[in-house]
């Protein structure tokens, strides 16, 4: 992925927060995808003390596929597409 064509970038995130966390501390990681369009998907996450049954924080983030040379959005190949239609 790291030197394909096309690439992936995140283009918003956001997070909120119910607990405290600190650093280095292990946590845990629940995450979905939330919404898969064309060339994007939003990714909703849940993060965890370790053995919580509360998130600690809530998040999503966005990612868009575009192509390497013109930074224009364009369709998921159907590779990752797959991988990302197992993750609903």
């Amino acid at each position: 992925i790291q030197d394909g064509d096309p690439i992936a970038l995140v283009v918003g995130t956001s997070c909120d927060y119910f607990a405290p966390l600190s650093f280095p501390g292990d946590v845990q990681i629940g995450l979905a995808v939330a919404d898969l369009g064309r060339s994007s998907v939003r990714y909703c996450l849940g993060v965890f003390a370790p053995g919580a049954e509360r998130a600690a924080a809530a998040g999503s983030f966005v990612h868009v596929a575009v192509s390497r040379a013109e930074r224009r959005p364009v369709p998921w190949p159907e590779g990752w597409r797959s991988v990302l239609e197992h993750l609903r």
